[in-house]
């Protein structure tokens, strides 16, 4: 709980999933971090969106100073409310820009990486202009003549 309140307090992305061993109590955690900044005063400071691309940047091994990162960084520097959803929208912009640099991945790998649904990988993506659907037809057309 005092790691996870001093990432906090100097901006620093750290989940508690990072903290916690699998298995463990993470709300118990939790509990303690809330505990500590109250009766402490801690200021926590709200993260910004490219806090996250660093984070997950980190997850996906890719270096902080990398060209795919700095354009990551630019796409979501492009979203006009920056608190909407951060980590869907930074894993959707690093996906953007892996795939535009030639990084072949799968959506359910970087998926696993932010603990999101590759749904909102998507439209995440989407919103940030880097992913088209393919607009597909259940019924295929047909004459009407032809099936009388």
């Amino acid at each position: 709980a005092c790691i996870l309140t001093a990432c906090r307090e100097i901006g620093y992305v750290i989940t508690v999933g990072d903290l916690v061993i699998e298995g463990r109590d993470a709300r118990k955690v939790l509990d303690y971090h809330h505990k500590i900044t109250r009766r402490l005063g801690v200021k926590v400071q709200l993260l910004d969106t490219t806090a996250y691309v660093v984070y997950f940047a980190r997850k996906l091994e890719l270096a902080q100073d990398s060209p795919v990162v700095r354009h990551a960084t630019h796409l979501v520097g492009l979203i006009a409310n920056q608190n909407s959803s951060p980590t869907c929208a930074a894993i959707a912009a690093l996906y953007i820009a892996m795939l535009d640099a030639g990084i072949k991945i799968e959506q359910n790998v970087v998926c696993t990486v932010a603990k999101i649904t590759e749904i909102s990988l998507r439209t995440w993506a989407r919103k940030l202009g880097g992913y088209e659907t393919v607009k597909v037809n259940a019924i295929p057309p047909f004459d009407r003549d032809e099936i009388r």
